[in-house]
């Protein structure tokens, strides 16, 4: 009994109806958009993001711009091993593996080359080059199906390949074909617990990894064909498709099945098995959709404009979502983003209509809707299906154009110059108040009830009235004369019913306070575009939103001001929009020309649909909206019928895509066609301007992506947001830079973290470190051979000068010498002379005879720059006393030398005392009265100097310069400005820095007491 019990639950499993998914969106691609060929046999997505497509004829990659193609080369074992891609597959290391009709192969991205395995035996079937079927196992394995039905197990690592033998099934068979062909596999399908299901011709295997057993799984009703797919998605079942019968939900435990049919009667022929365990199917009729936790199932027919019966080879749903089909016929996407949006139809019984023929709708409570249409003068009521249940044609009644449901859920319809109540179910009516002497062009364009129950009417032509369904009186509301309201294209009335609002086509937007009765017009004096409006809608905050021909303005009853919110300037397509209703979220829709716009009223973004997301089925605007009972369904008329979606409903791509660089360009040539790969770029110093074609791998709407870089190094801000893939860089400079780049989807999400790719631009060899350096150093070595060369011209211009100066100083010492020496044997000769005139022969000759050693020793002393202080004394000693004999003891002398002093040692210009001495004398000591004059010379040594003392005990500097003696006057000498000059040359020349110090002496009375002249010099 609980067999009976498994079926009865399987034939309730999918009880519901067959629900369709509203608004199927399908793209198709075929060898006219890039594919190698339009018969599509596997379809793949990669780790990266790239879709890869098998084809009869070569293997595609879709980058979500162009298909790029790959195809076997002859003599190139890198290349794809056969043309025809019966297979792709990722293995647990998410690297692509291809088969084809003449092998399998590995894809290695690094160069984009294909790695062949070899999988035919020794003495083996040659069908098993050509490789149908595979799956990769958990343990790296590859278990594969060949064109000759073998099952074989290619080890990747070690590139062997054996055979797995199935058991024949215990089953009957009519003779030794049919025997032979029972072990035929068709299918191989590993699950995460590494059980393996094989298809076969009658039924399907169940075993392990090792093969080492296998159960067996009868299937009568296969008859031959052979499992297509099998698949597992609960414990305890399994889904098996059977080639050109159908899918059938397979019983393990009570070993039983049930057969899932379609309404098509067209059997399914590919099967994809979601994230979910949910199964997809694909078949001659469109896509079914199992949830097999549910219970349910989801159908979406092809469109209309799509061949039945076509056959699904392939399936993929990538990792945003999008569902892949493979056909015949072409590549076909199924994007979940950009469905939601259904064209409901309606019947057209005229043609080359100017205008869309659809003015308003109702949708009732009971799910039927109202439709009016003003052209056609008819009014239609269609059920929830979108079937027509009535049509009336209202020959004697005005052109109706809006609805009203009532608080009492009455159905008030207006047209021209008439005000209808309406009965939905009967489309029956009857007149309530008619506008007295209607313009022939005058059209309702709104209808609105306040909170007292009166009804606000507002027409074209004929300006606003109200109606009173209690007392049936109807009355026209205008602003005070000469002020007018004609030309009326829309109103709205405040959801407290304090306010309405009126827009027209050339008089502005007007404001009536309800309870004051008062008119308030704004034009484009208050804001730019109010003179001719549009749409009007309230928000939920009470603004009140305005569509102008400036754009979309925001108007608030609260502080009386307008602005403008959004325009071209703010990225709108299109400053003119049509209609306006708010959405369920409070989001506000706008009819932009063929397209809707919705707004966020708070952060103004804004999304537009448009063909692409089947929202687009009129060429003249969408003019008028409305929402269902509950307010979750919006409807806009359109030409031919009416577009009905439900906001909360619709998808937003919230997949942010991943970039990758495809192509990249050096001087304008291709040098890496596959950077994917790459990461990091070494450019030449004569191609350092690039450009780089990246893509952002979102295949909803490519076009919209849009993409940011950085060139850190180069860069300092991000590039401006674009739609340009291409990222250009011209003459950069040596150096490593860091190329970041990002991208958006199409709803504007962004990557979260940015992709980089590294670029190094090498140096020319003039611009690299070792050149640098080379000419450093050869700059360094000009620079010190030019230092060095005038180095040496100045230290010779200074040794010429020195030799000059040196020679001058000679020249300058013997011209003082030729002027000391002179003088002094002036002065001696005078003394000799002396002797002889007083008649002192023996004194002259013993003084001539001094006079003439001292001679010798001046001669001798005057050719050298220095003597020694030996010879100094010695020639100071004769001197003194030639003198002091000759001015016969007029003064005595000393000379006192420290014993710490060795004279022979200490060198010194020669004559440097004497005239000192002889200035003591001659001016000091002989103007003293008396013998008593007093000479000394001590010489000592303090510290490293040379200190040499001369005092005498003469009158002193300032009595001898007072007395100015006859003989001073007759005979000046000029011994001591000699010194003194001598002295100057000997520091300047030679650096014998000499102190001079004279210091008159005085007695306690101040009375002078003679004269110290003290010598100091280094001693050396």
């Amino acid at each position: 009994m609980k067999h009976w019990y498994g079926l009865v639950y399987f034939c309730c499993f999918f009880h519901l109806a067959w629900a369709q998914v509203p608004g199927g969106n399908f793209q198709s691609f075929t060898d006219r958009q890039g594919l190698s060929d339009k018969r599509i046999f596997s379809i793949a997505q990669d780790q990266m993001g790239f879709l890869w497509v098998g084809t009869a004829n070569g293997l595609n990659r879709y980058d979500g711009y162009t298909f790029r193609q790959f195809f076997p080369k002859k003599g190139d074992s890198t290349s794809l091993p056969g043309s025809i891609i019966n297979r792709l597959l990722l293995d647990k290391r998410s690297e692509l593996w291809i088969a084809t009709d003449q092998g399998i192969c590995r894809l290695q991205r690094d160069g984009y080359f294909f790695q062949r395995f070899n999988t035919i035996l020794p003495q083996g079937d040659v069908r098993d080059a050509s490789i149908l079927d595979f799956f990769p196992a958990p343990d790296g394995n590859l278990w594969m199906i060949t064109r000759a039905q073998n099952l074989l197990v290619l080890d990747p690592n070690r590139g062997k390949v054996k055979k797995i033998d199935l058991p024949l099934p215990d089953e009957p068979y009519s003779g030794d074909l049919q025997r032979k062909q029972a072990t035929h596999a068709f299918d191989v399908w590993i699950n995460a617990d590494g059980v393996v299901w094989i298809g076969g011709r009658n039924g399907f295997y169940r075993s392990d990894l090792q093969a080492k057993n296998f159960e067996y799984f009868s299937m009568p009703e296969v008859d031959n064909v052979g499992v297509q797919y099998i698949r597992q998605t609960e414990p305890g079942y399994v889904w098996v498709m059977v080639w050109q019968k159908g899918i059938y939900r397979y019983d393990l435990q009570n070993k039983r099945y049930k057969k899932v049919e379609n309404p098509a009667g067209l059997p399914f022929s590919n099967l994809w098995l979601e994230k979910n365990s949910d199964l997809t199917l694909g078949g001659g009729f469109g896509l079914t959709r199992l949830n097999i936790a549910k219970g349910q199932r989801s159908d979406l027919p092809w469109p209309s404009d799509f061949r039945s019966g076509i056959s699904v080879t392939a399936l993929c749903r990538d990792r945003g979502g999008i569902l892949w089909i493979g056909t015949e016929t072409g590549l076909i996407k199924n994007d979940p983003h950009l469905q939601g949006f259904k064209l409901v139809a309606t019947p057209q019984p005229q043609k080359n209509l100017y205008r869309n023929d659809l003015d308003d709708l109702w949708a009732a409570p009971d799910g039927q809707f109202i439709l009016l249409s003003g052209v056609q003068n008819r009014i239609l009521s269609l059920n929830a299906q979108g079937q027509v249940l009535k049509s009336k044609l209202l020959n004697e009644a005005p052109k109706l154009t809006r609805f009203l449901q009532d608080q009492q859920k009455r159905c008030w319809v207006a047209g021209q110059d008439a005000l209808l109540l309406l009965n939905p179910k009967t489309l029956d009516y009857q007149w309530v108040a008619r506008i007295p002497e209607a313009n022939p062009s005058n059209a309702t364009v709104g209808l609105a009830q306040d909170q007292s129950g009166k009804i606000w009417w507002a027409t074209s032509h004929n300006g606003l009235w109200s109606f009173d369904p209690k007392t049936k009186r109807i009355q026209q509301s205008e602003p005070k004369p000469p002020a007018k309201v004609d030309r009326i294209l829309r109103m709205v009335l405040d959801e407290r019913s304090k306010y309405l609002w009126l827009s027209t086509d050339s008089e502005g937007f007007w404001e009536i306070d309800l309870e004051r009765k008062n008119w308030r017009q704004f034009t484009d004096q208050e804001c730019d575009g109010l003179s001719s409006c549009r749409g009007l809608v309230q928000d939920q905050k009470g603004r009140v939103w305005i569509s102008s021909l400036a754009g979309l303005l925001q108007y608030s009853p609260q502080t009386k001001r307008c602005r403008l919110a959004l325009s071209r300037d703010t990225g709108l397509p299109l400053n003119l929009l049509d209609g306006g209703i708010r959405g369920p979220e409070g989001e506000l829709w706008w009819g932009m020309n063929d397209r809707l716009l919705r707004v966020d009223p708070e952060s103004l973004r804004f999304k537009i649909y448009d063909e692409r997301y089947a929202a687009s089925h009129t060429p003249f605007g969408y003019a008028q909206f409305a929402k269902s009972a509950d307010g979750k369904e919006l409807y806009a008329c359109a030409y031919g019928g009416f577009v009905r979606w439900h906001p909360l409903d619709l998808s937003s791509n919230q997949t942010p895509p991943r970039v990758v660089n495809t192509r990249l360009l050096l001087t304008n040539k291709v040098v890496y066609p596959n950077t994917d790969s790459v990461t990091q770029l070494g450019i030449r110093p004569a191609e350092n301007s690039f450009t780089l074609e990246m893509t952002a791998l979102n295949f909803t709407l490519p076009e919209e992506n849009q993409y940011q870089w950085k060139l850190q190094g180069f860069d300092e801000e991000w590039s401006k947001p674009g739609t340009d893939r291409f990222v250009r860089y011209t003459f950069l400079p040596p150096g490593k830079y860091q190329l970041l780049v990002r991208a958006a989807n199409n709803d504007g999400i962004w990557q979260k973290k940015a992709q980089f790719f590294e670029v190094i631009i090498l140096a020319a060899w003039w611009q690299t470190l070792w050149f640098r350096g080379l000419v450093l150093a050869l700059f360094l070595g000009l620079a010190y051979g030019i230092y060095r060369w005038r180095m040496n011209q100045v230290r010779e211009r200074e040794r010429l000068e020195h030799d000059f100066k040196r020679r001058l100083g000679e020249v300058e010492m013997s011209a003082l010498r030729a002027q000391m020496n002179p003088h002094f044997i002036f002065n001696c000769l005078n003394s000799i002379n002396s002797f002889i005139l007083r008649n002192q022969p023996l004194e002259a000759s013993a003084y001539l005879s001094k006079f003439s050693r001292l001679i010798r020793l001046v001669l001798d002393n005057s050719k050298s720059e220095v003597i020694s202080l030996e010879k100094e004394l010695e020639t100071l000693e004769l001197y003194i006393g030639m003198e002091a004999h000759r001015f016969e003891g007029r003064f005595s002398y000393q000379i006192m030398v420290d014993e710490a002093l060795d004279p022979g040692s200490i060198d010194l210009p020669p004559m440097l005392i004497q005239p000192y001495i002889e200035n003591a004398i001659w001016h000091g000591l002989l103007h003293r009265k008396g013998n008593d004059g007093l000479l000394t010379l001590t010489l000592q040594k303090q510290n490293e100097l040379m200190e040499i003392r001369i005092r005498d005990n003469g009158i002193g500097r300032k009595a001898a310069q007072e007395l100015k003696s006859k003989s001073a006057t007759e005979r000046k000498s000029h011994g001591m400005a000699l010194t003194a000059e001598r002295l100057q040359i000997l520091s300047d020349r030679y650096g014998h820095d000499i102190q001079v110090q004279i210091q008159d002496l005085f007695d306690e009375q101040g009375r002078a007491l003679g004269t110290e002249v003290l010598l100091t010099f280094a001693i050396k």
